[in-house]
């Protein structure tokens, strides 16, 4: 029953580091997982249920990394303000820490924009985009964070 007690409570850290950037989540439920069914000797956890939980981590990392730039594209960013967004959400998540993950892409934008040579208005569209497709990637995958995490439990318990 320990492991099983750690594995939910390691499952519950990966849920809080989806919206925590310092903790890749998702991917630390999987491999939290992965080991488990190694652990476990595959009795509970069969690798079809890790290979489908791989799957799952691929896309929310996909979605993870593309949602700000997204929501950029629909905002009207040009390319310029889609890198802004890139290089601010890396560089915000270092500087700002947990705030920088929101605010990082924001800047980012706002300044690829407008050294683009866009209005200020333009540029603060496409931020609210960024923003907005930031926040529902951030939904998004605590959704899937939790479909992992009851999935996982309803199969362990």
């Amino acid at each position: 029953m320990f492991k099983e007690i750690l594995l939910l409570i390691l499952l519950i850290i990966g849920l809080a580091g989806t919206i925590i950037p310092l903790l890749p989540g998702i991917p630390f439920m999987f491999v939290t997982i992965l080991i488990y069914g190694f652990i476990d000797n595959w009795q509970v956890i069969n690798p079809w249920f890790v290979i489908s939980i791989g799957i799952i981590t691929a896309i929310s990392m996909f979605i993870d990394y593309y949602s700000g730039v997204w929501g950029a594209k629909k905002y009207g960013a040009s390319r310029a303000g889609t890198w802004g967004a890139i290089l601010g959400g890396i560089l915000g998540i270092f500087i700002m820490g947990p705030l920088g993950l929101f605010l990082g892409p924001l800047i980012g934008v706002l300044i690829g924009e407008v050294l683009s040579g866009k209005s200020l208005d333009k540029a603060i569209d496409a931020g609210i985009g960024t923003f907005v497709g930031v926040l529902g990637g951030t939904v998004i995958r605590v959704f899937i964070s939790l479909i992992i995490l009851f999935w996982t439990m309803f199969k362990i318990f």
